[in-house]
């Protein structure tokens, strides 16, 4: 599951893995370009159009019997109800294995 978030939504969602118990996550910072949220700076006396906003997309993998309680949590608690809230994208894991132990399957996600 990967979750594509305005950075200032980021702790919020955060505290919410944590209260998942969904431990294990990668972050990312983005920089992504958008066409709704553009501001205009000026750079060296010239006025420029800047559409570049700041993203974090946190990456969880969880159990099958746990993706719809990880999805409500996480709408919860980083919905802001403003344009830019970001995205959860779902996708199946085709395998999985914990490299230390050998485990596989869903006892490697936990």
């Amino acid at each position: 599951m990967a979750i594509t978030c305005h950075i200032n939504s980021a702790a919020y969602l955060f505290l919410t893995l944590l209260l998942l118990c969904a431990f294990q996550h990668t972050a990312n910072a983005l920089t992504i370009t958008v066409e709704e949220d553009s501001i205009i700076e000026t750079y060296r006396g010239i006025e420029m159009e800047v559409d570049l906003l700041k993203k974090i997309r946190i990456q969880i993998a969880v159990n099958d019997d746990f993706v719809d309680t990880a999805i409500k949590a996480i709408l919860n608690g980083g919905k802001t109800g403003e344009l830019g809230d970001g995205k959860i994208f779902v996708s199946p894991i085709e395998a999985c294995y914990r490299i230390a132990t050998g485990k596989e399957g869903s006892d490697s996600i936990s």
